[in-house]
This record gives structure tokens, sequence and C-alpha cells, in this order.
């Protein structure tokens, strides 16, 4: 993946519809998923699965979420 990261769906619920996301490689193993609009109610123990339209990429469990402001220029 690289630090640059890759476009891709996440699902963090079987109902509801995937939502837009970059994914990118963590330095120390795993990923960090940057939601492009924020979610609700993410918590550590949920899963995580990343999608390129209806090709699974792959998934995970979530251990942690962490809400940044990201001001826009």
């Amino acid at each position: 993946l690289g630090l640059e990261g890759r476009s891709c769906q996440v699902k963090l619920r079987s109902a509801q519809p995937a939502a837009a996301a970059r994914v990118m490689a963590s330095p120390g193993g795993g990923a960090v998923i940057d939601l492009v609009e924020p979610q609700h109610g993410i918590a550590p123990g949920q899963a995580a699965v990343l999608y390129d339209g209806s090709q699974v990429l792959g998934g995970g469990w979530i251990v942690g979420s962490e809400l940044r402001i990201q001001e826009v220029a």
C-alpha cells in the first residue's frame, strides 16, 4: 500500500452501505483507514472490510479510532 495509500470503500457494519476511505500501511504493521466522511460509533473489536467496487481487498479488526479535524484551505 505504501504511505500514499489507496482509495477504497470500507464497510464497518454489514447492514450499512460502504463508506469512501483511503487505506495506508501502518509502520508497525496493519493499516490505517482514513474515512472521507465521519462515521459514528466506531469501536475497537468491530470488523472493517475494504472493497474496490465488489472486490474484497481485505479486512481486519479495529483496534482504535481517532477523530481528526482537517481544515480545508
